[in-house]
């Protein structure tokens, strides 16, 4: 059987532990999702060059306002 004791001494190191797991899963997620963010930001990028070049080599089309241009991202 276990002591109470030992259980109280032990408890920092679960505290610890519990602590160390969380924080690196936070540092994780948020290294997740600056990576997404950088690359949603890149693809923004690179469709709005696309669209230009396409209206270059199209100038007898009407190119949309930017007012029109509507993004489905509602952050």
């Amino acid at each position: 059987m276990i002591r109470p004791a030992a259980l109280v001494h032990g408890a920092p190191l679960l505290v610890g532990a519990a602590n160390g797991a969380t924080a690196l899963t936070a540092l994780l997620l948020s290294a997740i999702i600056a990576e997404r963010n950088a690359t949603r930001r890149q693809i923004e990028r690179v469709c709005a060059q696309l669209t230009g070049v396409v209206f270059r080599l199209t100038p007898d089309e009407r190119r949309p306002p930017e007012g029109e241009r509507k993004s489905t991202d509602r952050r």
